[in-house]
């Protein structure tokens, strides 16, 4: 059962990337409290849509890069990619929210998950992003993490897509996401998280759309730097789009090619 949090304050702090922006966020869950530091990302040029308002992408790190000072935040995902890449960051179109969970928390953890969707909440009004085109991505426990926050709040995202995740409540899954498009990405050696990623695409392989699964051969826990320095990647979450009423059922876009992609 998901908790109920509210951000009691946003405090900013200097970032040490240019174009990012550092804040901590004070968050009570149930009657206590969480500090979870984050970065934010504004997209240089303006909405491809033609809508104003630019889609938002959350991404949540795994459990080597928990901690305090926010360097775990450059370690994989997004962040890394953004900094080193010029090109790729010109055409990063997305609102980036990118939360640093503290050192002994996990972000499946429901205090973790109910503050991680009040901050997301956040982002969305305090960003102006559009709120038909929220995104959530994660690796490792951040992928286990990817599948909580869409459990909690699955009319929220427009797609998700979990990277070397491993297994979270598959029968509610099936329940609660047979109307999102996810896409589900793991190595072929990476022993429990393979495993548990062919069993959430098991869960849902009835749902439309159907889940994406690839399973990338001969790769391993680290399969994430496969993908998000990839913009072919990001591109297959700007194909799906939700209105602001109930989750609609459409037919998901299509990955990009050059990957092997199996699906249940």
């Amino acid at each position: 059962m998901t908790l109920r949090a509210r951000i009691l304050n946003i405090s900013p702090l200097q970032a040490e990337l240019p174009g990012f922006r550092a804040a901590a966020a004070d968050i009570e869950v149930d009657g206590g409290r969480l500090s979870i530091p984050f970065l934010t990302f504004l997209p240089d040029g303006p909405d491809a849509s033609g809508s104003g308002r630019p889609p938002l992408l959350m991404f949540l790190h795994g459990m080597g890069e928990r901690g305090t000072d926010m360097k775990g935040l450059r370690v994989h995902g997004p962040v890394p990619a953004i900094e080193k890449d010029g090109g790729f960051r010109s055409w990063f179109p997305f609102v980036g929210l990118f939360p640093q969970c503290p050192p002994d928390a996990r972000w499946e953890h429901p205090p973790m998950t109910a503050a991680a969707l009040a901050l997301l909440e956040w982002a969305i009004v305090e960003s102006g992003a559009d709120p038909g085109r929220v995104y959530c991505t994660g690796f490792s426990m951040g992928g286990i993490g990817t599948w909580s926050l869409a459990l909690a709040a699955p009319d929220l995202f427009a797609a998700i897509a979990p990277i070397s995740a491993k297994a979270l409540e598959p029968e509610l899954a099936r329940a609660r996401l047979s109307h999102l498009p996810v896409w589900i990405v793991v190595g072929e050696n990476d022993g429990p998280y393979t495993e548990g990623s062919l069993i959430m695409a098991k869960a849902l392989e009835g749902s439309c759309p159907r889940p994406i699964l690839t399973v990338v051969p001969g790769e391993g826990h680290l399969v994430c730097r496969l993908y998000y320095g990839d913009v072919g990647f990001y591109r297959w979450f700007l194909g799906h789009a939700r209105p602001a009423g109930p989750a609609r059922h459409d037919a998901g876009a299509a990955p990009p090619s050059g990957k092997k992609d199996r699906l249940p």
